[in-house]
């Protein structure tokens, strides 16, 4: 399954401390067992800053692992930061075992289905 973190930081001064924090934090979290990925994406032309997180996670028992809580996961570990989270969302995606790669020069697209979808039922509606 997918799991995925979307984050806006509102505190430029600890933007750097943040990101070199984030690095560290996605290494130490593959190290949990049943977290086989971890990638982090930026959203472009975003203000606060936008960021995402994707890992691909063996199953939602990871979540209650010892491993993953000593870890920090859960935002355990992200505290001194979280004042700066003017959104902090956390989605898990069942049916879709493994998070794309994406590589570094590459983008990520991706679309929430229920907005999409309302959208496109607007398409062509007449007063």
């Amino acid at each position: 399954m997918i799991y995925m973190v979307e984050h806006t930081f509102s505190a430029p001064e600890l933007e750097d401390d943040w990101h070199r924090w984030y690095a560290g934090n996605l290494r130490v979290l593959l190290g949990v067992p049943g977290i086989e990925s971890a990638q982090r994406f930026r959203v472009p032309g975003t203000k606060p800053p936008r960021y995402m997180a994707m890992y691909t996670v063996a199953g939602p028992e990871v979540f209650e692992s010892e491993a993953y809580r000593s870890a920090g996961g859960g935002g355990a570990n992200s505290v001194r930061f979280r004042p700066a989270y003017q959104v902090w969302l956390r989605n898990v995606f069942d049916g879709i075992d493994v998070a794309p790669d994406v590589p570094a020069d590459a983008s990520l697209v991706t679309v929430d289905a229920e907005r999409a979808f309302s959208r496109s039922k607007c398409v062509g509606e007449r007063d």
